[in-house]
């Protein structure tokens, strides 16, 4: 009789710790930085410079689908010359497929999650993703086999705003400055736009299902281009100015990477996108420490 007592109460013990490895982190609220330079002007009008796009792999530690859309994501672009910029956003819905794994660095973050919400869109499959966030016939998330294909199609359009993005590291207070020019080389006054800051960070090593791999788990797993935070809002801030030909806007912003990111592997990623219906304009890329 005792046994028979105690057993389903060393059940209920066991399902209770398997529920707290999978529940996600708790939401960490993150102060709006202020720019150190906040400029805009009317100058001449620009040529239209060479329009890039901005690649979303939306991902998780548990799809074990994923590592092969991380390398499809790598692929694409290598073999555009600089062109296509790469965020994986690792989402925390579907904890299924997205809970981080205890003791490992957690890459989920609210900073993601209000970033896909701001495109109006939900995941509700992984992988998946986004290119330039626009809509293709009635989808913006699109799955892996046709993120070539639209890149294609995005590298093709001209960009109205031409763009330039800088940073400077100051190794003693290990903190960058980073600088973002926007110029307008058409007028687009009947619209508005906004402008994100992102930063990301490659070569983060932990644990990921992968259904390639004998065990379907890898525990020494690369993760790059992970989405950390960003200085504007996740959803972009918003260009106030009426955006004329030769309109410019300087925007400059401090940074200091919390404790746990990596510097020297870490990138800013910079677009430009259309207020009405959010797709990308224009985007940069460079490293955090030049």
């Amino acid at each position: 009789m005792r046994v028979t007592t105690l057993l389903p109460l060393f059940l209920m013990a066991a399902l209770f710790q398997g529920c707290i490895e999978e529940e996600p982190v708790p939401i960490n609220f993150r102060v709006k930085v202020k720019p150190l330079r906040d400029t805009t002007y009317v100058g001449p009008t620009p040529a239209a410079q060479d329009k890039h796009v901005v690649l979303y792999d939306i991902t998780g530690v548990r799809c074990n689908n994923c590592p092969q859309a991380a390398v499809k994501a790598k692929q694409i672009e290598a073999a555009r010359g600089g062109k296509v910029h790469v965020l994986a956003v690792y989402i925390t819905p579907m904890p299924n497929l997205t809970a981080p794994w205890r003791g490992y660095d957690t890459l989920t973050t609210p900073i993601a999650d209000q970033m896909i919400a701001s495109t109006g869109v939900s995941v509700n499959s992984l992988p998946n993703g986004m290119v330039d966030q626009a809509e293709f016939g009635s989808s913006r998330v699109i799955s892996v086999n046709e993120w070539e294909a639209r890149v294609s199609d995005r590298l093709a359009e001209t960009s109205p705003v031409n763009m330039e993005l800088s940073t400077s590291w100051d190794a003693t207070a290990k903190e960058a400055v980073i600088t973002l020019k926007m110029a307008y080389n058409s007028d687009k006054s009947n619209e508005t736009h906004r402008y994100t800051i992102a930063l990301t960070e490659g070569g983060i090593v932990g644990k990921q299902s992968d259904k390639d791999t004998a065990g379907g788990i890898r525990y020494f797993y690369s993760h790059n281009h992970v989405l950390r935070t960003t200085i504007t809002a996740p959803g972009g801030d918003l260009l106030t100015e009426s955006l004329v030909a030769g309109r410019v806007f300087e925007k400059q912003y401090r940074y200091k990477p919390a404790g746990n990111f990596k510097p020297a592997d870490m990138h800013v990623v910079a677009f430009v996108q259309r207020d009405s219906d959010r797709t990308i304009l224009n985007g940069r890329e460079t490293d955090l420490i030049p």
